[in-house]
C-alpha cells in the first residue's frame, strides 16, 4: 500500500479500529485527534508507516482466522486495570468482574478488618491473575493480605506474573504451579478461596465462537459434564478453607443443582448459588463449618 491511497482511520470498524492503534502504536486521544488523517499521516517515515502497516494486516489475518482482538494485541481491560493476555490464558470476561465484585463484598462483610490482622486468600485456576490482582488492589490499603495465586499452566502463571508486576508492583505475592492444591501442605490453609475454573461441558464445543475455541481448551473446558475440575474443588478446598472460611467460584448456568449437591455431600455447612446480572445462577458460595 502506498502513502496516496493509504487508509482514513475515520473508514475503520470498531474492531479495526483497535487492531489500528495497537498496530500503530497510538492511543486513543491520538486517534480522537487524527480522525480524518490518514495512516501515513500518522507516522514518522515511509519506513516507520510500512513497517506499523504491515503489522496491521498481520492482526487483521488472524482476526479473521478467529483470534480474538485481546489476543492479537496482547492486553484486555478487566475491572480497573488493563491486563497482558495472549494465547496461553483465557480472556476475562464481563462476568468474572461481577465475581471480583462478590469476592470484595464478601471480605468486607464477613472478614472485618478490624478482627483480622492479615487475610489469607488463594486465587486458583489464576490465569492472568485477573482476579486475584484484582481483589488484592481493590483491599490492599485496607487489610494487609496475603496472596497466593496457582495454575497447572506455566505459560499461564508468566503471565499472571508480569500481571503482578505491571500493576502491583513489588507486591509480595505468591505464584505457584500447581495441579489444583497438590503442591500445597495438608494444612496450608486461606480464608477465601477464589475461582474460575474451566467449567464449559465439551458437549457445548461445537456451539463456541471460533474465537473461544481459539483459547486454551485446559482453561475452557471441564470434561463432558464439566464438572471434572469443579468436584475436585469443592472436595479438596474444604482441607485449605480456615474455619468459616469461604470458596467462591464461577461456574455454568447448567450446573446449579448438581454444585448444590456436592456441595452438601461435601459437607460444607453453607451453599448459596447467586445469579450473574443477567439473573442466570453463574456464581458458587461454599462456607467451610468451624
Amino acid at each position: 500500500m502506498m502513502p496516496n491511497d493509504s487508509l482514513k482511520t475515520a473508514n475503520l470498524s470498531f474492531e479495526e479500529r483497535l487492531l489500528f492503534l495497537s498496530a500503530f502504536e497510538l492511543s486513543i486521544n491520538d486517534y480522537l485527534k487524527n480522525y480524518n488523517k490518514s495512516a501515513y499521516e500518522l507516522c514518522s517515515s515511509a519506513y516507520d508507516y510500512q513497517k506499523k502497516y504491515k503489522r496491521y494486516q498481520t492482526y487483521l489475518k488472524k482476526r479473521k482466522e478467529g483470534i480474538s482482538v485481546p489476543a492479537i494485541i496482547g492486553k484486555k481491560d478487566f475491572y480497573k486495570h488493563t491486563f497482558t493476555v495472549n494465547s496461553h490464558v483465557l480472556i476475562p470476561r464481563p462476568e468474572t468482574e461481577e465475581l471480583v465484585e462478590l469476592a470484595i463484598y464478601l471480605i468486607k462483610k464477613e472478614f472485618p478488618k478490624s478482627s483480622y490482622r492479615t487475610l489469607n486468600i488463594l486465587d486458583l485456576c489464576t490465569g492472568s491473575g485477573v482476579i486475584g490482582i484484582s481483589v488484592f488492589d481493590e483491599l490492599k490499603d485496607e487489610y494487609n493480605l496475603n496472596l497466593t495465586m496457582s495454575d497447572k499452566s506455566k505459560r499461564a502463571l508468566k503471565v499472571a506474573a508480569v500481571n503482578v508486576k505491571n500493576i502491583l508492583g513489588n507486591a509480595d505475592i505468591q505464584i505457584m504451579e500447581s495441579d489444583l492444591f497438590n503442591v500445597f501442605e495438608k494444612n496450608r490453609q486461606w480464608d477465601i478461596i477464589l475461582s474460575n475454573p474451566p467449567y464449559i461441558p465439551l458437549k457445548y464445543k461445537s456451539t463456541l465462537q471460533r474465537e473461544v475455541l481459539s483459547e486454551p481448551a485446559m482453561a475452557l473446558f471441564g470434561g463432558d459434564d464439566g464438572l471434572k475440575l469443579i468436584k475436585r474443588i469443592i472436595k479438596e478446598a474444604k482441607y485449605h478453607l480456615s474455619d468459616n472460611g469461604f470458596l467462591l467460584f464461577e461456574a455454568d448456568i447448567s450446573q446449579k443443582d448438581a454444585i448444590q449437591r456436592l456441595s452438601e455431600a461435601n459437607g460444607y455447612g453453607k451453599v448459596e448459588i447467586i445469579n450473574d446480572l443477567t439473573m442466570r445462577p453463574r456464581f458458587a458460595l461454599l462456607k467451610r463449618s468451624s
